[in-house]
Formats: C-alpha cells, sequence, structure tokens
C-alpha cells in the first residue's frame, strides 16, 4: 500500500502547479509528434489482399445492381476493371492499391 505525504495547502499549490506545468509540455510534445506523423509520405498498399476484399465488395454490387452482369462473375470483373482503367481516381483505395495486374 502506498503511503502519501502529508503537507500544507501552499505546498500542495506549488506541486499542482509544476505538474500543470509538466502537462503542458506534454501535451505539446505530444502534438509535435502527431504532426510530424501526419506529414509521412504515403505510400501504395503492398497488400494486395486488403484492396482484392474492396474490389470483391464492389464486383458484388456490380452484380445486383446491373442485369448484364448478375450472372456471370467474370462479366462483373472485367467490367470493374474497364471503370479503373477509365476512372483511376474514382474510388479512393485506388489510388493507394497497386494496380491489378
Amino acid at each position: 500500500m502506498t503511503t502519501h505525504t502529508t503537507g500544507t495547502r501552499e505546498q500542495w499549490l506549488a506541486a499542482r502547479l509544476e505538474l500543470l506545468e509538466a502537462e503542458k509540455e506534454l501535451t505539446h510534445r505530444s502534438d509535435d509528434v502527431a504532426r510530424q506523423r501526419q506529414q509521412l509520405p504515403w505510400v501504395p498498399v503492398e497488400k494486395g489482399y486488403l484492396c482484392h476484399r474492396i474490389d470483391l465488395h464492389l464486383v458484388r454490387w456490380a452484380r445486383w445492381k446491373y442485369k448484364r452482369l448478375q450472372r456471370s462473375g467474370r462479366r462483373a470483373r472485367t467490367w470493374l476493371r474497364g471503370v479503373r482503367l477509365r476512372e483511376p481516381a474514382l474510388f479512393v483505395h485506388w489510388r493507394y492499391c497497386t494496380p491489378p495486374r
């Protein structure tokens, strides 16, 4: 069990002000680190499974939306590949993922 020291109100107030200054300094340092983290350059995602998974959901949506794609998954994937070639910035994940082979 911890034992706490006993002091006067003035001692507590002085210690509390020191602690507040230390907390302010810590907050400023934390903000600086966060700012540096946000300034790091972005790189393309090398984990193709993540982009592939999102694309599978888009294929599923396209098969539901467009009648001519309903029966053929290959046709839907080809359609999505064409969309990606025509509009590479249409979906955010296409900007950061490596293009399909």
